[in-house]
């Protein structure tokens, strides 16, 4: 969500930060321990989501929802992974320290908006409840909620198996 108000930026920011990758990108492997080290030293000061994109190679995550990584490279443009976006805005680090200084800066910028979001599962069904709060005007926007699955285990084409915060599907559809 963005805004402009000229009203104080009165809530603690929660940075964003956004993995387009590939389970048979080489330079992908590399950079995804660089990564997750960086998202464990940083805790809840980032949320981060991954979207397996379908190239270079195959990518069995992309194959089971292909719409919404679809929607969002298209909306930034990636031409290539791995690619990282820090609250909407495209980061060219690739080592554990420039992650965390990168979102570390971007944590001290104070955020026109609370999110608060709370989920819970009553007979198989997932119910999820977002209240957003500003001083800002809201009109025009849309507010999308990411499912995310917290650990897969795949060796890809590439060697990597562990794979973090891979989006399952986005609601309602980014489209």
């Amino acid at each position: 969500l963005r805004a402009s108000t000229s009203e104080p930026q009165d809530y603690e920011r929660r940075v964003f930060l956004e993995d387009f990758t590939n389970a048979a990108c080489g330079p992908c492997a590399q950079f995804a321990p660089q990564l997750h080290a960086a998202l464990e030293d940083l805790g809840d000061l980032v949320t981060p989501i991954g979207y397996h994109v379908w190239w270079p190679g195959a990518a069995p995550s992309f194959n089971e929802n292909q719409a919404d990584p679809e929607w969002m490279v298209e909306y930034y443009g990636v031409r290539g992974v791995p690619a990282i976006y820090i609250d909407g805005e495209v980061f060219n680090g690739r080592d554990r320290n420039a992650v965390v200084n990168a979102v570390e800066d971007r944590a001290r910028i104070r955020s026109p908006f609370e999110i608060a979001a709370e989920a819970g599962v009553i007979e198989n069904e997932l119910t999820v409840t977002v209240a957003v709060s500003s001083g800002a005007e809201l009109a025009d926007m849309t507010l999308r909620v990411a499912l995310t699955e917290g650990y897969v285990n795949f060796r890809g084409a590439n060697g990597l198996a562990d794979h973090y915060d891979a989006m399952v599907s986005m609601l309602p559809d980014a489209q």
